[in-house]
């Protein structure tokens, strides 16, 4: 019969089991050791403890900014103080009261998107924005955008990457717009596109006449002065261009 360990041993060699298990992601290993811990938890706290209860993936990690920043404002104006909004946001009280003013500053163009039918409308981060304002689509329906607007068009327009894409995607999804039409606009494949080399502004321009020298250009600082010096002028070899061989360049 093996020796009983006591809680304090039990508790270490959970904790290394799961921190060094590879199939177990580091994000994981606090919602795991919860897991495993919950029975003696539930024995020491009897109905003090509340178990743990896996939450929407972090439903605050999926929004984006102005989503949190509208979530901040509304429970500001439902009563709540900017140290409670901070609690629920995992954030500081300064960084709540940031959000609540920013929400109330996009308060007006949330309000415009959330019932809008066309690009112009949407209520996005300034990139996506500026891309469809560029491409003249701000009075198009979304299904009027996705047949026009092809995704390398989209994506060859300045300030528009990966991320101004998600973001537009995102917006259309949240208006009910098929998935079927999302994922035909993303399976069309990019066509390569020859790049043509740009030509230096002085190409063809040509160079003029090549200075000859005959005796060496290297300029030689008299012993003994700070300052003044003079030329070497050494008489130049025939291969020599413009300095002799002791003060010739890239020695080796």
């Amino acid at each position: 019969m093996t020796d009983k360990i006591n809680g304090e041993e039990y508790i270490y060699k959970v904790c290394e089991w799961v921190h060094n298990h590879p199939d177990i992601q580091p994000k994981d290993h606090r919602k795991v050791i919860a897991k495993i811990l919950q029975p003696m938890i539930e024995e020491l706290f009897g109905n003090e403890y509340e178990p743990y209860e896996e939450k929407e993936d972090e439903y605050w990690m999926a929004l984006r900014t102005y989503d949190i920043n509208q979530y901040a404002l509304k429970l500001r104006r439902s009563g709540k103080l900017l140290r409670e909004i901070g609690e629920e946001l995992g954030v500081s009280k300064e960084r709540a009261r940031t959000r609540v003013i920013l929400g109330t500053r996009q308060e007006k163009a949330f309000e415009r998107g959330k019932n809008t039918t066309i690009m112009g409308d949407l209520f996005m981060s300034y990139k996506p924005m500026a891309a469809i304002k560029h491409l003249g689509a701000e009075n198009m329906t979304f299904t009027e955008f996705l047949e026009n607007i092809s995704q390398q068009k989209l994506v060859e327009t300045i300030h528009v990457g990966k991320a101004a894409v998600k973001e537009i995607l995102y917006e259309l999804r949240k208006k009910n717009v098929s998935e079927k039409i999302i994922q035909d606009w993303l399976n069309v494949e990019f066509k390569k596109v020859k790049k043509v080399k740009k030509k230096r502004c002085d190409a063809g321009i040509p160079n003029g006449p090549e200075e000859k020298f005959e005796t060496c250009q290297q300029f030689v600082i008299d012993e003994g002065r700070m300052f003044m010096g003079s030329l070497c002028n050494e008489p130049l070899l025939t291969k020599q261009k413009k300095y002799c061989t002791e003060h010739k360049r890239n020695k080796p």
